[in-house]
């Protein structure tokens, strides 16, 4: 299963090709691995009890409906050439999610709270009016990727 099909929430069965199989819910998504609540018991050791968290690879999940979970249209990629107005809004989306990372809201802990609570709000007032005005919501991970291959062809 890759990262990008994973949703929090999403119901997976986890477990080696192997060994046990185990009904699981996802309740946080990282970089290499999954955390994975148990809705099922497992084992008999330590962390065999139902609602235990384990962290578990992607490659060794599988949705557990059988099927690939249902894309979400933010999720979906987007063409690096896009049309001149598209392109200034996928830049500005870009803006946003790089102004919302900890480290700019909080001027490195010297903004007080009440102004970083501010700031929040209003970047994300201002995603939700372009998305509005790109037709479409687009995910952090997308706008990266599509900055990260624009820059990429540009050399």
């Amino acid at each position: 299963m890759l990262r990008e099909n994973c949703k929090v929430g999403m119901k997976v069965v986890f477990g080696r090709g192997n060994g046990e199989k185990t009904l699981g819910e996802i309740v946080k998504i990282n970089p290499a691995k999954c955390k994975v609540k148990t809705l099922e018991e497992r084992g008999g050791g330590r962390g065999s009890v139902v609602g235990a968290v384990w962290t578990v690879p992607y490659s060794l999940m599988t949705p557990a409906d059988g099927t690939a979970p249902q894309d979400d249209p933010a999720d979906l990629p987007l063409p690096v050439y896009m049309p001149y107005g598209d392109a200034r809004i996928m830049e500005a989306i870009v803006d946003c999610y790089t102004s919302l990372s900890p480290e700019y809201l909080t001027a490195d802990m010297e903004r007080p709270m009440n102004q970083v609570v501010a700031l929040r709000n209003k970047l994300n007032q201002r995603l939700r009016h372009l998305f509005q005005a790109l037709g479409r919501p687009v995910s952090e991970t997308v706008a990266f990727d599509w900055s990260d291959e624009r820059r990429k062809t540009a050399v």
